[in-house]
């Protein structure tokens, strides 16, 4: 058995004290985030019993009808302004038609299609399988 020099003690001894001072750095900084976090969620529950204890008071039938609808159509003409968007990009990368794309390899139309240059059913006894649809 090979006893400990001195020497090794010390770096032993000087790395668990830097590891303590590193720890407690550590732990400083997860105790003041948690603190900030702890302050935003009571600073937003306190906003939230105004709200809903100070400011609410019922609305008239009018009033009511008019929150239902802008309830209603805030998200449908929301997600309408997200469609024309989304179609305009893909009229810019691919263009109407799909004319810029580098690369055509499906083409058809209905549960005709035409792949790699022949021309296949898809759909139900084709295919892929598929249901019977209409065929546009």
């Amino acid at each position: 058995d090979a006893e400990a020099s001195p020497t090794s003690f010390a770096n032993m001894h000087n790395d668990t004290r830097t590891n303590t001072i590193c720890k407690s750095k550590k732990q400083k900084k997860m105790e003041s985030l948690t603190r900030a976090l702890r302050s935003i969620h009571e600073r937003h529950e306190k906003i939230k019993h105004t709200v809903h204890t100070a400011w609410r008071y019922p609305l008239p039938k009018w009033g009511q009808y008019a929150m239902g609808c802008v309830y209603f159509t805030v998200p449908i003409v929301g997600g309408w302004c997200v469609m024309q968007w989304a179609i305009s990009k893909s009229v810019d990368e691919i263009g109407a038609r799909g004319e810029k794309l580098q690369y055509k390899r499906l083409q058809g139309y209905g549960n005709k299609t035409v792949i790699d240059g022949r021309e296949e059913k898809i759909g139900a006894g084709g295919k892929y399988g598929g249901g019977n649809f209409a065929v546009s």
